[in-house]
């Protein structure tokens, strides 16, 4: 449906109209959602590349296209260039939209998934703490993805073998929060 959505699109409106980007965006998420990685991230890349051609490397729809990439790449186990593509996008997001509104946060949080799956345990454990500070500066004890970023970063330390340093200084950010969560030996196992 989407692939003819797409012909005619391009016939009527051109390959670089936002309509027919939209409906390119519509197809590659399709894709996604069916598993076609290698077909999303090649659809992906011709919309990133009409948003950049259209809008400019710092518009939202272009950050937005960057960024869905990254998934398409991680998703395919392509880490190393995941993480160069998350890296440009979260660096975009931060210089249009600053470090504390939450589609920074959450590309802070795609990328230390990348690289918690290329190992790189430090980087990732760097990124979640910054990202839960400035949830709980914002005051996001309601919430769900500080939380989920919560469980990440003690999955972050437990692969690092460091349970000591388990998140507990992190639980004062979110006030009313100690009596919800408890933090035993498996609190950060997968399997929760």
């Amino acid at each position: 449906m989407y692939r003819e959505a797409l012909g005619i699109s391009r016939k009527f409106a051109g390959n670089d109209n936002p309509d027919t980007l939209y409906v390119m965006e519509k197809l590659n998420l399709s894709l996604e959602a069916q598993g076609k990685w290698p077909e999303a991230e090649a659809g992906r890349r011709e919309e990133l590349a009409a948003w950049e051609k259209r809008a400019g490397d710092d518009a939202t729809d272009t950050i937005s296209a960057l960024d869905r990439l990254g998934t398409d790449l991680d998703s395919q186990g392509k880490r190393s260039e995941a993480e160069m593509v998350r890296r440009k996008a979260l660096a975009a997001w931060r210089k249009r939209s600053g470090n504390e509104e939450p589609v920074t946060l959450y590309a802070m949080a795609r990328l230390g998934s990348t690289l918690e799956g290329e190992h790189k345990w430090s980087e990732a454990e760097a990124l979640y703490r910054e990202e839960l500070s400035v949830w709980g500066k914002k005051g996001a004890n309601e919430e769900r993805h500080p939380m989920y970023v919560l469980r990440t970063l003690g999955l972050v330390l437990e692969a690092e073998s460091r349970n000591a340093r388990k998140p507990r200084i992190f639980l004062s950010l979110f006030p009313g929060l100690q009596g919800d969560v408890e933090l035993s030996a498996g609190t950060f196992s997968r399997g929760h």
